[in-house]
């Protein structure tokens, strides 16, 4: 299982997303936040097949469903989503990522 937090998104929620693999092709998915969007942003990505999720961004069911259940199109969330995936695979490693104002 992996596990990211976010902190200081769009929202000013600290959220946190799980995911760990099911199968050969499909991940579960879960969304801790108490932002509403994102809960509703979560449930809708469940189950997740991580070839869709990480293929075109244009094709991604991630970004498709922050389209949807996301105002704010700065939330980290989809972003996190996906390096998740990646380190859950092997595809990645867990580091930490940084926007920071000068």
């Amino acid at each position: 299982m992996t596990t990211i937090k976010i902190i200081g998104s769009s929202c000013g929620f600290e959220s946190k997303i799980r995911v760990y693999c099911v199968d050969q092709f499909f991940m579960n998915v879960e969304v801790i936040s108490d932002c509403e969007m994102a809960s509703k942003w979560g449930k809708a990505l469940r189950y997740l097949d991580w070839r869709k999720a990480l293929g075109r961004i244009s094709n991604s069911p991630v970004f498709e469903a922050a389209e949807k259940y996301l105002e704010h199109p700065s939330c980290l969330l989809p972003v996190a989503l996906l390096k998740a995936l990646e380190v859950e695979l092997g595809a990645s490693t867990a580091s930490d990522m940084l926007l920071k104002f000068d």
